[in-house]
């Protein structure tokens, strides 16, 4: 059964008056509609991208002490060990040395 009701509606994307013969309808065409989903998907994907970059990036506890190792520094700035030491060597970090241990003051 197909009902002959008109209803002035706006489309939630474009934001166009139009008729629609159905209550359930949202959008003004199927132009409309495609794009409402696209943008719906793609919001959808940067979501899940970002819950699951919340995820993986976690500090671990031990880094939170005042003076850390080379290789603990390196974990926190997202470098290699080898470049910490570099710095070091260059002057751009600065360091405590005891005998046989380097420590970097957070």
């Amino acid at each position: 059964m197909s009902s002959r009701i008109d209803i002035q509606k706006r489309c939630k994307w474009c934001n166009a008056v139009f008729t629609a013969h159905k209550t359930t309808t949202e959008y003004c065409s199927h132009r409309c509609a495609n794009l409402a989903y696209k943008d719906r998907v793609r919001k959808q994907r940067i979501e899940s991208l970002q819950h699951e970059l919340g995820k993986s990036i976690k500090t671990p506890s031990n880094l939170n002490k005042e003076y850390l190792i080379p290789s603990e520094v390196a974990k926190l700035l997202n470098v290699g060990r080898t470049s910490i030491y570099r710095y070091i060597r260059n002057g751009v970090i600065k360091v405590i040395r005891f005998e046989r241990k380097t420590l970097v003051r957070r």
